[in-house]
């Protein structure tokens, strides 16, 4: 399982997302950045890391809904 310390590392570096406030907790909401795309939008850590083990994407809604459109 993954450690509560290090799901801003893991964020940046496997979903491409950046939390822009101190970390307090995985299942606490944060105000979060897309490094891709600069959307902004609030999350929990623990479900965006849940998103990218599962589907192997960041978790970017914005990001997410061009995949889908793309995809059609």
């Amino acid at each position: 399982m993954d450690s509560q310390d290090d799901y801003p590392t893991m964020l940046k570096r496997d979903n491409k997302i950046e939390l822009l406030e101190s970390f307090h907790g995985a299942k606490q909401h944060h105000r979060m950045k897309c490094m891709t795309c600069n959307h902004t939008w609030t999350a929990t850590p623990i479900s965006k890391r849940q998103t990218y083990k599962k589907h192997g994407v960041g978790g970017c809604p914005n990001c997410n809904k061009h995949r889908r459109e793309n995809s059609h």
